[in-house]
């Protein structure tokens, strides 16, 4: 290891100690994947503001949306705790629905009727006898809210179409970035996130000189494979800048990396079909 490599790797570990089993990552995509010092500079810049939530923290975060909801809605048995999920893939909205067993009865606000996926939300709405009163989407992150307004919108039509009187909807998470929260809120959605995160790091970071670190970082995105397909032979194309192009720095310890991360921190190929040393995991069956 050469002396700059060795001051590059010092900097970060000392901001982010978490990282400190990562230096082969991180020498791979600083003195690797990226060919000049201003390549590096992008890179050390959005690491500086890698947001990373360990165990302890995230626990901390169920725990407030659990504290939320048992302030904000008064009567559990005419409420539905609805994951986010719609297929039948584990989903991080069904392990926050998990989670949020132990911190509701903490607070000891029980009797809910917790729903496994939202496209499900309006047959349990009818097995209940129509009575439930408030629907609450769970996850454990939100980037662009676009997906959360998708999914609050698929609810209200199927309750329309089945002539359902639809409940009072709100939107509970761990995370969201700063535009997510902006544009649900802007929306007219009832949202609450325990922790915001700053999105559109890029522009923030570089807003004099944005397009130009934009178009870099594209460039570097341009060494990994655009398309990837699934066991199931899904399509899924790499999602510069995040998805959303959301420009997103975050890490959620043992849990899957959200999407809305730039890409070059978790996509698993390069565009010669090998596999990366990425500096943070997502199963590339979600990508």
């Amino acid at each position: 290891m050469s002396r700059k490599e060795h001051i590059e790797l010092s900097k970060i570990i000392a901001q982010h100690p978490w990282l400190s089993d990562k230096s082969k990552e991180i020498r791979n995509l600083l003195f690797s994947e990226c060919e000049t010092d201003e390549h590096r500079h992008l890179i050390t810049a959005i690491i500086s503001e890698l947001v990373h939530v360990d165990m302890y923290s995230y626990k901390e975060l169920i725990k407030s949306v659990a504290e939320n909801i048992k302030n904000t809605h008064l009567t559990s048995s005419t409420t539905l705790i609805v994951s986010m999920t719609g297929d039948r893939s584990a989903d991080s909205g069904q392990h926050v629905l998990y989670e949020l067993k132990y911190f509701l009865r903490y607070y000891k606000w029980t009797g809910y009727t917790a729903v496994n996926k939202y496209n499900e939300s309006h047959k349990i709405f009818k097995d209940n006898g129509q009575q439930d009163t408030d629907l609450i989407l769970v996850d454990n992150f939100i980037g662009s809210g676009r997906t959360v307004q998708t999914r609050i919108n698929w609810v209200k039509e199927t309750f329309k179409i089945k002539n359902y009187k639809t409940p009072n909807i709100s939107v509970k998470v761990a995370l969201c970035t700063k535009s997510g929260f902006d544009f649900l809120k802007s929306e007219g959605v009832d949202v609450y996130a325990s922790k915001i995160i700053n999105d559109k790091l890029i522009e923030n970071l570089f807003s004099s000189n944005k397009d130009h670190y934009i178009e870099m970082m594209q460039y570097l995105e341009s060494k990994l494979l655009t398309v990837y397909k699934t066991k199931k032979n899904i399509t899924k194309l790499l999602p510069s800048l995040g998805y959303g192009k959301a420009q997103v720095a975050l890490s959620i310890e043992t849990m899957n990396t959200p999407n809305n991360v730039f890409p070059i921190f978790w996509w698993q190929y390069s565009n010669n079909t090998k596999e990366r040393e990425v500096l943070l995991l997502r199963d590339m069956e979600d990508a």
